[in-house]
């Protein structure tokens, strides 16, 4: 950016040595919010009013969602001054602005927002990442970090099997006090679904591989937790077609 662009605006001051940092409050439309709250959008514009330009890096800024109420916190980590929407875009990653917004809006949206007597006070981009929860505010977290927060549980998947006189068809268990189950088992192998996991399983256990249609889902049923398994196992039963039946296909040699 050209240095008269800088010098327009003066840069927004870190605080000084023993100052305390302060807390700033902000509105956002619903969308920009879940837009925050996950951790995609990363940096507000805001127009330079006195108000804004107190904010200073290391400040905590509480974004409020203007459509259901919710708030939570930021840190301020840079703040940079430009003397218009046009000079901030040109020179800021807009997909930390807008994820959502083919670049050439942008403009558009923001000059919708301010009118021109308010855009000329100059552009503030404040860049910031999320704090550590304060009691009562919690904080977004990364999928890998919300996973550790609730119940695990494992998948399994089977197909409902009949034969031509419409009679259930189970295989003998060879283990476990179990005597008949369907085709099936978990959900072990990345990226399958349930369907794909009974399909694998039948072919693993009869050499069958069903269920080359849509089966219907027949029902789902949930199991808890308990001496034998330490997790919850939500189970997904799937009628075949008759027809959906073939003998599996050889492995190649």
């Amino acid at each position: 950016m050209p240095d008269n662009t800088q010098q327009a605006i003066p840069a927004v001051p870190s605080p000084a040595a023993g100052d305390e940092p302060h807390e700033h409050h902000m509105h956002l439309l619903g969308r920009y919010y879940l837009q925050v709250e996950a951790g995609r959008k990363t940096i507000e514009v805001r127009v330079a009013t006195p108000n804004k330009r107190a904010v200073a890096v290391g400040d905590t800024v509480v974004f409020h969602d203007r459509d259901t109420g919710r708030e939570l916190d930021v840190i301020v980590q840079r703040i940079t001054p430009y003397s218009s929407f046009e000079d901030l875009l040109s020179s800021e990653d807009t997909a930390r602005i807008d994820p959502d917004a083919p670049p050439g809006e942008l403009l558009a949206n923001l000059r919708s927002i301010y009118p021109p007597a308010k855009e000329a006070l100059g552009a503030l981009a404040l860049a910031f990442d999320h704090r550590p929860a304060r009691p009562g505010h919690p904080m977004p977290l990364t999928a890998e970090e919300y996973t550790q927060t609730v119940p695990h549980h494992t998948v399994y998947g089977c197909l409902y099997i009949r034969d031509e006189h419409d009679r259930p068809i189970q295989l003998r268990s060879v283990y476990g006090s179990r005597l008949w189950q369907f085709p099936g088992g978990n959900l072990d192998a990345p990226g399958e679904d349930p369907l794909q996991t009974a399909r694998r399983e039948a072919i693993e256990e009869t050499g069958l591989e069903l269920g080359l249609g849509t089966p219907r889902l027949l029902l789902t049923h949930f199991l808890h937790a308990g001496p034998r398994l330490p997790l919850n196992k939500v189970k997904a039963h799937l009628r075949r077609r008759p027809a959906d039946r073939r003998p599996a296909r050889p492995d190649p040699p």
